[in-house]
């Protein structure tokens, strides 16, 4: 059998269709399915067993809930109830040495109060009336239900069984199961029904009072259950009528303005915000024309002035030291002609200083028409107008904000409802809200009560099965009874002897099954040298080189989750059924080295086909890089916020 298609509409977290395809190449069996924590790796495994068995599947959500309160919780919150959800399957599988195509869909949608189904089976593309209609019967030839948990699980739900003395639980279902040992197990308690029922007509007269009056009481809590839940259904069916009137007077309430009603205490707020926020952004603008703002009507005159200053400054200068230039030349000159320097040289000086003194005396006589230092100027300059221009900008952006946000509270102001007539409305609204309150406080009160009557209903039913399975009840003079009692006695011991036979025969089996698998998941090679299952009490016992026992504590807790996978792989081999292998969380809590024992010896060859629905953090790097040659797909499942929905990609969180 090939799983090649799955298909989930508006099932759990996945909102709309979305297919994955889960064919897989010949020599490479591994579909690895990644997903972070709740974002629909679960799902994907629910569904997959929800498909296959229906009302009998073992999903994970499940709890106690019946199969239709199941199925509404299933649909997709964010879709419409009565569009409903499905999940497909398609899948191959081999009969009469061909193969045949099968798929099956299953859709569901909620009708009322209650979930209307619809289920198809398809064979070859053809619909197939018979498969449909008996689908339960067919389906156990190919994937029975009590084989589905050894190929479909959790990889952290099976630790309880990594210690040895929690395996015989594992052993004896997986057994039970293999060997159809529960359907005797289920005869055997029918015939103690048959018994019981025959005592209950003949039984001696103080039992039977006792049965009686047992009976009666169960009565009165039966007609006390059925009572809570008629008033329960009356509440619902109240709460249902209320919630929809709450509904269109939801939506009435929101056509006259009743929203802006309710929140007008915060637009007033809102525009008394807006206000001050208008006359903070004004008196800004109004500080910075009372500054320097204006300056940058004449910023180009400001610079001409600098310039003009500074020229005034430098006449200025000039003038005061003409008169010690002159003395200092004349002194020069002398000096020079007292050393006798060359006549030449002499006149080349000479010149350079009158040139210099005549240039300075022209500056002198520069006009004046300034008049300011040029230190009071010099401040004014490209940085100045630049912080000038920003400030006044940023200015007036706040403003014009600042008014457009007083424009748009001052029209919702403006656009209010008639208060009467929004009133009225608001407290009939009210009026259906505390309604609808007081009702789901009821129906929860009403629930409780039910449960409570429904655990005095199950302890009664146990106190009449105690009754009469009293011993007392044997000594009764009906022949026929008598008979039946003893008959039954005599096929319950058959049917236990042929139980244990049978277990017994495939024990061997199943201890040289573990064997080989712990050798190839254990790193130690000589860690286990030998398995033992106790045939009656199926208490597993592993054994060390020397052949001593090795107790738990023995074992390190990566090589305890290792036994727990070897037991459910050997089970799973020995029930020689051609089922692919589903493992949700498949390292689990495994240290690297054993991860890489499971990545190594086990998903390769733990089936034709195997899915992995693995996180981010457990199948990553070397380990990704191990299992791509024994991998036909990689997908990833990622999380929208925007859609509201997971989706289906290709590659493994891109790599």
């Amino acid at each position: 059998m090939y799983f090649e298609e799955l298909t989930l509409h508006n099932f759990g977290i996945y909102r709309g269709r979305h297919t994955l395809d889960l064919s897989v190449e010949p020599d490479k069996p591994i579909v690895l399915i990644g997903a972070l924590n709740g974002g629909g790796k679960t799902t994907i495994l629910d569904a997959l067993q929800l498909a296959l068995h229906g009302k009998f599947a073992r999903c994970s959500n499940r709890g106690t809930l019946g199969y239709d309160a199941f199925l509404k919780r299933a649909i997709n919150r964010y879709s419409d109830p009565a569009e409903g959800a499905a999940v497909e399957l398609e899948f191959t599988r081999y009969a009469a040495n061909r193969p045949e195509t099968i798929r099956i869909m299953r859709t569901w949608r909620q009708a009322g109060d209650g979930i209307k189904e619809q289920f198809e089976v398809t064979r070859d593309g053809k619909l197939d009336p018979v498969y449909s209609e008996n689908w339960y019967e067919h389906v156990d030839e190919f994937i029975p239900t009590r084989l589905a948990e050894l190929f479909f699980f959790d990889g952290e739900k099976i630790e309880y069984f990594a210690d040895p003395n929690n395996a015989s639980e594992l052993i004896r279902s997986g057994l039970d199961a293999l060997l159809g040992l529960d359907t005797v197990n289920q005869l055997k308690k029918d015939l103690d029904v048959v018994a019981q029922r025959r005592i209950k007509s003949t039984g001696n007269k103080n039992a039977n009072a006792d049965i009686d009056q047992a009976r009666a009481e169960l009565t009165h809590l039966e007609g006390m259950r059925e009572q809570l839940t008629r008033r329960r259904a009356v509440s619902q069916k109240d709460l249902d009528i209320v919630s929809k009137e709450i509904n269109k007077l939801s939506a009435h309430f929101q056509s006259i303005g009743g929203d802006l009603y309710e929140r007008q205490s915060e637009l007033e707020e809102e525009k008394q915000a807006a206000d001050t926020a208008v006359e903070a952004s004004s008196q800004a603008l109004r500080e910075l024309a009372a500054g320097g703002l204006p300056l940058l009507l004449v910023e180009q005159q400001l610079r001409d002035c600098q310039e003009q200053a500074a020229k005034e400054e430098a006449a200025q200068r000039d003038g005061a030291i003409l008169d010690v230039l002159q003395e200092r030349d004349e002194a020069l000159t002398a000096y020079l002609e007292s050393i006798s320097i060359d006549e030449d040289t002499l006149a080349a000086i000479q010149d350079f200083i009158t040139s210099d003194r005549t240039r300075r005396a022209e500056g002198i006589n520069a006009e004046v028409t300034i008049g300011i230092p040029y230190s009071e100027l010099a401040k004014y300059d490209q940085e100045y107008f630049d912080q000038l221009r920003n400030a006044a900008r940023d200015a007036h952006a706040a403003h014009e904000a600042a008014t457009e946000r007083q424009t748009r509270a001052t029209r919702t102001l403006a656009g209010l409802p008639q208060t009467e007539d929004v009133q009225l409305v608001s407290r009939d609204l009210a009026d259906k809200k505390a309604s609808r309150e007081s009702l789901m406080v009821e129906i929860a009160t009403t629930k409780e009560q039910i449960e409570k009557v429904q655990r005095e209903i199950e302890e009664m039913e146990g106190k009449i099965s105690n009754l009469m399975g009293d011993k007392a009840l044997i000594d009764f003079a009906d022949e026929t009874a008598q008979r039946i009692l003893t008959e039954r006695e005599a096929a319950q011991t058959i049917l236990s002897q042929f139980n244990d036979r049978l277990r017994a025969q495939h024990i061997n089996r199943l201890e040289t099954l573990l064997l080989e698998s712990l050798k190839l998941l254990y790193r130690k090679e000589r860690l286990v040298t030998g398995v033992t299952i106790h045939p009656r009490t199926l208490e597993l016992t592993l054994k060390d080189q020397e052949g001593g026992p090795i107790t738990p504590d023995r074992l390190s807790a990566g090589e305890r989750q290792l036994l727990a996978v070897g037991l459910v792989w050997s089970i799973a081999k020995a029930s020689t059924s051609a089922l692919p292998t589903v493992i949700d969380t498949p390292l689990g809590r495994l240290d690297s080295l054993h991860r890489r024992t499971l990545v190594d010896n086990y998903f390769p060859m733990a089936s034709h086909q195997s899915l992995l629905l693995s996180t981010d953090e457990e199948i990553n790097g070397d380990l990704y890089a191990a299992l791509r040659t024994n991998t036909s797909k990689a997908i990833t499942i990622q999380y929208s916020e925007e859609r509201a929905t997971s989706h289906i990609e290709t590659g493994y969180f891109g790599a």
